[in-house]
């Protein structure tokens, strides 16, 4: 089938329409925000003139403002400031905290959503670190544009305001051409310094995977006293992250020292040129030339600050924008056909399976009727869980696959997996307690049908009998359970789902054999109406499957009972 190819999103699409528009909190928020905000910064130009006009007043004792008024405008526009900035921070805190969680469901779907081979192409721990990075992107991103970015903006249209009312035209104008200039280079460097970031980015996904390997195999690790190799195994794999980083932060460190000087020397030559009688003449007044150095010292630090955000602004943006994503696939496109029910046959034709570029499987015929209770038996790594994950749409294949003679690629990936109750080898156990996991495959069961349920497949003691029974907490990764406990879990799932198609991968890898025994019985005498594909090492049991497939060394064989197989026995 063809899936759908993740592209590069624009600015409008990747950012506004996605973390702003779409969300509701912004509609509610924005407009309150920016309108304080505006007050907040117009006040602060304001604040400035009040002071230069009391220091005027001490210097040339105006009589025609009273000292009471000049203090009382200076404490009116500075209160008004600092409560208006109170406001907008109040404001902006409650719909910033409101977007986290929401941008991290964001970004946790957009990689659920992957096709099965792209998302372990990537792995876990990178993914893990991608998310949390672009949901800490996107925050500071929101906070650099409406906290920061507007209210530089507003500030310096504010002051370019005032310094045209108070002053004169052909100063603002020079003013002008230095802010075109200070944002030409910002805009250039912000293009070299996203370069670096990325690259940085990349070495800290490899730095940031190799920890979360090593952490996800303590045990072993332990076990053979290779806390140093491996420890000096991350060094080496993290090596370049030290180069990229310092190369980063070197280049913004340089564009921020450019960045001073363009604010700087500008208006040092005005001031060189006014003192010496050589131009803008305008500035020759003292209460004027005060008035714009103070006006152009909070410009001056304004810009900067400016300059600060669009720096952090081009690293936020790599940061939300570096997700690895494009270029991969969905895991599914919405489009094909639904199937609500199992009624006949699965069938096989022609079918071929490579795993990265390995032949595991070649040209495999076969047919499961429904009903039939299947062996899959062989050596690990010949195929036989792939050809099982085939089945739940996590590979693609060649030849041709039908479910009640419909090609499987022209089926809706979801509704096939409804039809389906997979039992992993590994059981994956949520955080929770028992009856949640339980419930995990089935969310409108009510609990006294899960406890018949139980009680009929004869696992009801095993958990009434945890420390709270089915409310007992598991744990992350369910590490209150033992193996037998989680695996039992993890069965008692895909019963509670009734499916019509059961795969069942190694269920009885961590059960003892009492326990192994009472499993695959139950297979026989409660799953009787449903289709079984059950991988199994134990050939005691063969003996009761319908049919029996043997995978070795990429062949595949069909078996129509026990005495075929075990003729063939020693090749699996």
């Amino acid at each position: 089938m063809i899936r759908k190819k993740i592209t590069e999103e624009s600015f409008v699409n990747g950012i506004i329409l996605k973390y702003f528009l779409y969300n509701p909190m912004f509609r509610i928020y924005i407009i309150p925000i920016l309108l304080v905000i505006y007050m907040s910064a117009s006040c602060h130009s304001y604040i400035i003139t009040s002071v230069n006009n009391l220091e005027i007043f001490i210097m040339q004792d105006i009589k025609s403002n009273t000292p009471g008024r000049l203090i009382s405008l200076y404490l009116l526009f500075i209160l008004t400031h600092y409560f208006l900035t109170f406001l907008s921070e109040c404001l902006f805190s409650v719909y910033l905290q409101c977007t986290v969680v929401e941008n991290f469901k964001i970004h946790t779907s957009e990689y659920i959503a992957l096709h099965h081979n792209d998302y372990h192409s990537l792995g876990s721990g990178k993914i893990h670190t991608i998310i949390e990075r672009r949901t800490k992107g996107i925050t500071d991103l929101i906070e650099l544009i409406i906290m920061n970015g507007y209210w530089n903006f507003i500030f310096i249209y504010a002051t370019y305001c005032r310094m045209y009312e108070k002053i004169s035209l052909s100063v603002v104008g020079f003013n002008i051409i230095i802010l075109i200039c200070y944002f030409i280079f910002c805009g250039i460097s912000s293009v070299i310094i996203k370069r670096r970031r990325e690259v940085a980015n990349a070495d800290w996904n490899e730095c940031s995977n190799r920890i979360y390997g090593v952490l996800n195999n303590y045990d072993v690790i332990k076990s053979y006293n290779n806390d140093t190799l491996e420890v000096a195994k991350l060094n080496e794999k993290c090596s370049s992250l030290e180069e990229s980083y310092f190369k980063f932060d070197t280049y913004c460190n340089v564009s921020t020292f450019i960045q001073k000087l363009m604010t700087l020397l500008p208006n040092s030559i005005i001031i060189y040129l006014v003192l010496t009688g050589r131009g803008f003449s305008v500035l020759s007044d003292f209460g004027k030339l005060s008035l714009y150095h103070k006006l152009v010292m909070s410009l001056k630090n304004n810009m900067e600050s400016f300059g600060k955000n669009i720096l952090r602004f081009t690293q936020t943006y790599t940061d939300v924008k570096d997700s690895s994503l494009v270029g991969l696939h969905l895991d599914n496109n919405n489009e094909e056909k639904k199937i609500l029910k199992f009624n006949q046959q699965i069938e096989f034709k022609d079918f071929s399976l490579f795993i990265k570029d390995n032949l595991l499987i070649k040209k495999l015929n076969l047919i499961i009727n429904k009903g039939e209770k299947v062996a899959i038996v062989g050596k690990n790594g010949s195929g036989k869980s792939s050809l099982v994950k085939t089945l739940l749409r996590f590979y693609d294949y060649e030849g041709e696959v039908f479910i009640d003679d419909i090609k499987m690629d022209e089926i809706s990936v979801t509704s096939q997996r409804d039809l389906i109750s997979y039992i992993p080898q590994n059981p994956y156990i949520i955080e929770g307690t028992v009856l949640e996991n339980l419930k995990y495959s089935n969310k409108k069961i009510t609990n006294r049908e899960i406890k018949d349920l139980c009680i009929e497949f004869n696992t009801h003691d095993i958990f009434a009998k945890l420390q709270d029974g089915y409310l007992t907490n598991v744990g992350e990764s369910g590490k209150f359970l033992s193996g037998g406990q989680k695996q039992q879990v993890s069965f008692m799932r895909g019963v509670i789902k009734n499916a019509d198609i059961f795969l069942i991968d190694e269920p009885t890898a961590n059960l003892d054999t009492l326990a192994e025994k009472e499993l695959i019985n139950r297979v026989f005498t409660k799953l009787t109406d449903k289709t079984v594909l059950l991988i199994i090492h134990n050939f005691e049991y063969l003996k009761k499957f319908d049919k029996i497939i043997g995978f070795s060394k990429q062949e595949v064989k069909i078996y129509k009972n026990y005495e075929e197989f075990i003729i063939d026995s020693d090749l699996y």
